[in-house]
């Protein structure tokens, strides 16, 4: 299984790499357009990003886990800008040491 910081790697390239903000990953991913990433939609970020098939509920699971504060099981616009957030503080912060 690939560690939590390989697909935190990926998924922040993804990121960087195609799109102007994360807002903007966000309305690519929100398929149904209806302003929540769902779990399907996280797995499609996650496959983006290079995650393995096997991998991907998992991972997705786990995330949905941590970042949904409201326990909807969807992350609204201010839980993804913060996951995502933290995601790329998290990485640049390992990439210093």
């Amino acid at each position: 299984m690939p560690s939590k910081k390989e697909i935190l790697t990926q998924v922040k390239e993804l990121i960087v790499n195609n799109f102007e903000s994360a807002e903007a990953a966000m309305e690519f991913f929100d398929k149904n357009g209806d302003g929540l990433i769902e779990k399907n939609e996280l797995k499609n970020l996650l496959k983006e990003s290079g995650t393995g098939r096997f991998f991907r509920g998992i991972v997705a699971g786990k995330m949905m886990g941590g970042l949904d504060k409201d326990a909807d099981k969807k992350l609204n616009k201010e839980e993804f800008m913060n996951g995502i957030s933290a995601l790329m503080k998290e990485i640049d912060g390992e990439e210093e040491e």
